[in-house]
């Protein structure tokens, strides 16, 4: 059986310092699964992956704030032969500061040729439906990521910053085009760059 995997790493960070461990006094939502350090949280529906992280608002507890629209979830699409499955699956890594998501495509006993595979989903953090996205580069000037930040004056999640790695990370397969822009054509334009 021939398998490709793909992987991504999502962390949620605080601009300002690091982020407290409020040793769960702030109540998950419905369904949303953490580890023991609290810090970040996921919810799976099929292969689809909705993931929250912990904001220190001020509170004694600090909220939880997603960072996907109306909890959408990071969606897969895939234009593979028609036996190939997609098996999506999440961890938390690096002691609950990350969540890591696999992508496995399996196609029975052939190679997999021309397949194409991707994640894509309208991001949001907090009630910021409008964060700021930049790309973030590495060193040698290689883009391996997004960072979405919430810079709103006034905002509940002003601060909050939310970082997606696709490349140059530690268990991250590098995928091979990147885009972000308005959401409403992130389906229409997945496989068309």
């Amino acid at each position: 059986m021939k398998k490709r995997f793909l992987s991504l790493i999502l962390t949620l960070c605080i601009v300002f310092g690091a982020l407290p461990v409020f040793a769960m006094a702030t109540t998950l939502s419905d369904g949303y699964i953490t580890d023991e350090s609290g810090i970040m949280s996921y919810i799976k529906a099929g292969n689809v992956i909705d993931v929250h992280g912990l904001f220190d608002d001020g509170s004694d507890d600090g909220i939880w704030i997603k960072t996907t629209y109306n909890n959408g979830g990071y969606q897969v699409a895939r234009d593979l032969p028609n036996d190939a499955s997609v098996a999506a699956e999440a961890k938390f890594v690096n002691g609950g500061h990350y969540i890591q998501l696999n992508y496995t495509v399996t196609a029975g006993d052939t190679e997999i040729e021309g397949g194409k595979l991707a994640v894509h989903s309208d991001i949001m953090i907090g009630d910021n439906d409008r964060a700021d996205v930049e790309v973030i580069k590495n060193s040698n000037g290689d883009a391996i990521g997004l960072k979405m930040a919430d810079t709103k004056n006034g905002s509940p999640t002003e601060g909050a910053q939310f970082n997606l790695y696709f490349a140059g990370t530690g268990g991250v397969t590098p995928v091979t085009t990147y885009w972000f822009g308005y959401f409403y054509v992130d389906f229409l334009i997945v496989f068309c760059l």
